[in-house]
């Protein structure tokens, strides 16, 4: 294990899953040659405050805006890794989510929402796909009951008027 070369077993060696060719952990082959799934650490993304102090993950809405029209659509929630990506969804009003888990692991995807329907639905590694539709506006945390650092939020949003900042703080609005 280490020396760059995936080892088939054959009776005298044991089974490699992954070998980088080092003994690192915390880069996706762990230093006894088994894939990481979900790594050994992860950042707190709470708040995440750039180089030039912009804040990302902040959601900017336009407030008081009353019937314009809002098109449905599918957004992605990805749980690679072992996180929610991205860490705050937005989905417009009565938009699906589909969650995917590339993982190969037990997730689980629990909404704590209050105007939709809550949400706690197991998704196995074989379960690749799962769609949640969200019609009522509002705010709520999610997380992962089988990985208790896994959190994020969802937007649902009753106009089209609202965005999520980047890594540098930054948005835009159209």
């Amino acid at each position: 294990c280490g020396d760059g070369i995936l080892q088939q077993p054959n009776g005298l060696s044991q089974f490699e899953q992954c070998d980088d060719g080092n003994a690192n952990d915390g880069d996706g082959c762990d230093h006894k040659c088994r894939n990481e799934v979900c790594g050994n650490e992860k950042s707190a993304e709470e708040l995440e405050v750039g180089p030039n102090k912009g804040i990302k993950n902040a959601v900017v809405s336009v407030e008081n805006i009353y019937g314009v029209p809002v098109s449905p659509k599918i957004v992605v929630l990805d749980q690679q890794r072992c996180r929610f990506n991205p860490h705050v969804l937005l989905v417009p009003q009565g938009g699906t989510v589909k969650i995917l888990n590339p993982d190969g692991v037990l997730h689980n995807f629990h909404a704590y929402s209050s105007a939709n329907p809550a949400v706690n639905k197991a998704q196995p590694k074989f379960r690749k796909e799962m769609e949640v539709k969200f019609d009522a506006p509002e705010i709520f945390r999610i997380g992962c009951d089988a990985h208790i650092w896994m959190s994020g939020w969802i937007v649902v949003g009753g106009h089209p008027f609202f965005t999520v900042t980047d890594d540098q703080g930054s948005f835009r609005m159209e």
